[in-house]
């Protein structure tokens, strides 16, 4: 190894050590001002501490009033629908009530008139009640009678007179159908059909055509409504082509003679 060398080495680890040692003389002061920020940071942290307790005590705080407002609200919401469902039943007995006003006054109006009606017959009632005072001392046959007696007597002879007078039952005599129309013609046994069902036999009807004259007919039988009839062949025209039922067609007018 080379002087140069040597001393260049002497001179690093001088100054290392120089180094050393004043790194060494430097470490009190640093210690105490670790230390010191120790102390700080300790009390800003019990400082911390205490904020945070506050605020604990605070958050504790706010969720016991939210937790008695929150019952406070369910209170008032019970008594609201309380409120709210009485209201209904005083509307529903209020109702009730004017209905049953209503009724009351329509009844009273009723009566009302009705007593404005039956007033003349009260003050009748009253008159011949005033009247029969006057009958109360009478006497038949030597012997005192009532007024109750006098009206049981009236009613028997009333109720005889009812008995005495029946009326009968007027007879209501059924309107005979005197026209009618010619239903049916059969040429080759001669029955002339008409529909009047309430005829006679030996009911004689006159047949006509748009007013003129066609025939007699006379009523031999009656069925179903209608009256089965032969020709007049001493009055019915169109012999000669029909001998036995002449000119008489379907449709023509028949008219019972008089």
């Amino acid at each position: 190894m080379g002087t140069i060398t040597k001393v260049m080495l002497g001179l690093i680890i001088a100054a290392g050590g120089g180094g050393i040692f004043m790194a060494l003389s430097m470490i009190p002061t640093k210690v105490e001002e670790l230390k010191e920020a120790k102390a700080n940071a300790e009390r800003e942290a019990g400082a911390y501490k205490g904020q945070i307790s506050s605020l604990e005590g605070a958050k504790k705080t706010a969720a016991d009033n939210l937790s008695k407002a929150e019952g406070e609200r369910d209170q008032y919401k019970t008594q609201l629908d309380t409120a709210l469902q009485g209201e209904a039943g005083a509307k529903t007995l209020i109702d009730q009530a004017n209905q049953g006003k209503v009724a009351a006054e329509t009844k009273y109006t009723q009566l009302k008139s009705k007593y404005d009606a039956d007033q003349p017959k009260l003050n009748q009632l009253g008159k011949a009640q005033a009247d029969l005072g006057k009958y109360k001392n009478l006497s038949f046959k030597g012997g005192a009678v009532s007024a109750d007696q006098i009206q049981a007597y009236l009613d028997e002879l009333e109720a005889l007179k009812k008995k005495k007078v029946v009326k009968k039952p007027k007879v209501v005599t059924p309107t005979r159908k005197t026209k009618g129309v010619v239903k049916n013609v059969d040429p080759k046994y001669g029955y002339i059909t008409i529909d009047i069902g309430d005829a006679k036999k030996g009911d004689v009807f006159r047949v006509t055509r748009g007013g003129k004259f066609i025939g007699k007919i006379t009523v031999t039988t009656l069925r179903g409504g209608s009256s089965y009839c032969l020709v007049d062949k001493t009055q019915t025209t169109g012999l000669d082509k029909n001998p036995k039922t002449g000119d008489i067609m379907i449709g023509d007018d028949a008219e019972l003679s008089k």
